[in-house]
C-alpha cells in the first residue's frame, strides 16, 4: 500500500466532506480557526497528536504527528483534547464531517489497507490486533485478524481506535 496515495485520498475525502458541510460547522467560538494541532489524552492513558483533523458525529481522525499514520479515534475513547494554533506548513484547518465513526471507518475497508485495531478494553497487550477493516454494518466492524484468518465483529463502542500501518514492499 503507498500511504501517499492512501493520505491524498483521505485528503480528498476530508476536502469533499468539509465542502458539502460548511453549514454545519460549529460556531467559529467553539472551535478555532486557521491551521492547528489537536492533542488527544485517552481513557486508557494514550495520547495522540494529529494534524489534518475531521471532527465527525462520534469520531475524530487525522495524521498522527509522531508515525505519520492515519487514525481514527470514537469519540467515547477520547477524555479530553486540546487545539494548538500552528503554520500552515504543519497541519490544515479543522473539518467537519457528518459521518459517523462506522461510515467513516469504510475507507480503510475501500482501500485494503492494514490496521491496527485498538478496543476499549483497560489492558493495552491484549487489546491491539493487526488485520484488515472489511466493512461495518448495524453498528458491527467486521475485522480480519492476521494472524488467525478469522471474521472478528467488535460493536462500534467497543473500539477505540484504527490506525493505518505502513506496509514497506
Amino acid at each position: 500500500m503507498d500511504l501517499n496515495d492512501f493520505f491524498e485520498d483521505l485528503e480528498a475525502e476530508f476536502d469533499s466532506q468539509y465542502s458539502a458541510l460548511q453549514n454545519q460547522q460549529l460556531s467559529p467560538r467553539v472551535l478555532p480557526s486557521g491551521p492547528i494541532r489537536v492533542d488527544l489524552f485517552c481513557r486508557d492513558s494514550m495520547q495522540h497528536r494529529l494534524i489534518a483533523v475531521t471532527l465527525g458525529e462520534n469520531f475524530l481522525a487525522g495524521i498522527d504527528v509522531e508515525n505519520g499514520s492515519a487514525i481514527v479515534l470514537n469519540i467515547f475513547s477520547i477524555a479530553r483534547l486540546t487545539f494548538t494554533s500552528t503554520s500552515n506548513r504543519e497541519s490544515i484547518e479543522i473539518k467537519t464531517s457528518g459521518k459517523t465513526f462506522a461510515e467513516f471507518v469504510e475507507i480503510f475497508a475501500e482501500k485494503k489497507s492494514l490496521v491496527r485495531l485498538k478496543s476499549q478494553n483497560l489492558h493495552e497487550n491484549s487489546a491491539a490486533r493487526i488485520g484488515w477493516v472489511r466493512g461495518s454494518a448495524r453498528n458491527l466492524i467486521c475485522f480480519i485478524d492476521r494472524a488467525t484468518d478469522v471474521d472478528i465483529f467488535y460493536p462500534m463502542e467497543s473500539v477505540r481506535s484504527i490506525e493505518a500501518i505502513d506496509v514497506h514492499n
